[in-house]
């Protein structure tokens, strides 16, 4: 499943188990005085695509956002899941919305590194996400990254020219009609909220005022950021959240407070009755919004979890082992890139590597 572009529904089938068959979350609900639901077992058998075609699958890992997954792909598949979803979209929090710049400058920008980030003055301000263009306009500076990739690869703009990307967080969908219903309360009347592209401006303008105020215009005649731009594209709040089916257009899926993190993430199996999703054998979940929680290094460990749980699912053995790699070779303009050592045996590799010859050893120099 990629992005639910060409898939329509994620396949459910459920099987009645004996009555005598009670889970550790039905006895928790009896426990309580409530009626639980008669035992059953839910299994993924495939997808069905738009066009109809259903495809059969022992396996299925669902790869959008999972918000989207409940919604769009497992609505109607089996008893409960519409109440999953509307929990899951409705009484969890989310992270922030995004606003992307895209600028092709007429001039480098040699005070950027590769990487930056930038912090506002306000240091607990600054980590209120801005809702509204009166935020946008009003507050002295804000957070947000900027990337440069020119700094390691010139031939990323033309000679004594540049481009960088700013990514500019602002409050998600939700949050930002919440904080139009406050002002609105505040207030005694209705509150608009604000048009995508008043937002976008009123970013655009905070960027320049900071950058500014920082003197990165000063190859500028007039020294004004405006006038260092040659090209723009803009990726928009609404673009992330169509483009990748992401829940209020929070760009990192949901947020992972400690409330939201491990194994109280959905689908939640914390163990305690209750309180945990139902299970649907087969269906495996990775990305953002899922176990253990977002960002690049906790999403490939979740990816890792994944197939490990997947192998020991399916019972295939992990025979042949992987090739040798080779090391890669490096033909890039900009500051050396440090070679690690060989491990000491290759057996301590994760990935089995050659030694190097033992006649070559490195000079002094090199060291």
């Amino acid at each position: 499943v990629r992005l639910g572009a060409e898939v329509s529904s994620i396949l459910v089938d459920e099987t009645p188990l004996p009555a005598d068959t009670v889970s550790a979350s039905a006895l928790a609900v009896q426990a309580m005085g409530g009626e639980a639901s008669a035992p059953v077992r839910r299994r993924a058998r495939g997808v069905r695509l738009a066009s109809g075609e259903e495809l059969t699958a022992d396996v299925v890992v669902a790869n959008p956002d999972l918000p989207y997954v409940y919604e769009s792909l497992l609505g109607g598949q089996y008893e409960g899941v519409e109440e999953e979803s509307k929990a899951i979209s409705e009484g969890l929090d989310f992270s922030c919305g995004m606003i992307e710049f895209c600028w092709a400058l007429k001039e480098p920008m040699p005070e950027l590194a590769q990487h930056n980030v930038f912090l506002g003055n306000d240091y607990v301000e600054s980590w209120s996400r801005p809702a509204s263009v009166e935020d946008l306009k009003t507050r002295h500076s804000f957070n947000f990254y900027v990337h440069r990739p020119s700094f390691t690869d010139p031939s990323c703009a033309p000679a004594g020219e540049d481009n960088i990307m700013v990514e500019f967080p602002i409050a998600n969908a939700r949050e930002r009609a919440e904080a139009a219903k406050v002002a609105a309360d505040v207030r005694g009347s209705a509150v608009k909220l604000p048009e995508e592209q008043a937002l976008v401006d009123a970013a655009r303008e905070a960027v320049f005022r900071q950058f500014e105020r920082m003197g990165y215009c000063k190859r500028a005649a007039d020294g004004k950021m405006q006038s260092m731009i040659k090209g723009e594209r803009v990726v928009t709040p609404s673009e992330w959240e169509q483009r990748y089916n992401l829940k209020h257009g929070a760009v990192f899926g949901l947020s992972h407070g400690l409330s939201q993190l491990a194994c109280f993430r959905p689908p939640r199996q914390t163990g305690v009755p209750g309180l945990d999703n139902q299970q649907v054998e087969g269906l495996h979940f990775v990305g953002a919004s899922t176990r253990p929680g977002n960002g690049v290094p906790l999403v490939l460990m979740g990816v890792a979890n994944t197939f490990e749980t997947i192998i020991a699912e399916q019972g295939v053995g992990r025979e042949p082992s992987p090739l040798p790699l080779k090391p890669m070779a490096l033909d890039v303009a900009g500051p050396t890139v440090p070679r690690l050592p060989p491990p000491a045996s290759p057996e301590a590799a994760a990935v089995p590597v050659p030694p190097a010859p033992s006649s070559e050893k490195p000079s002094k120099e090199a060291d």
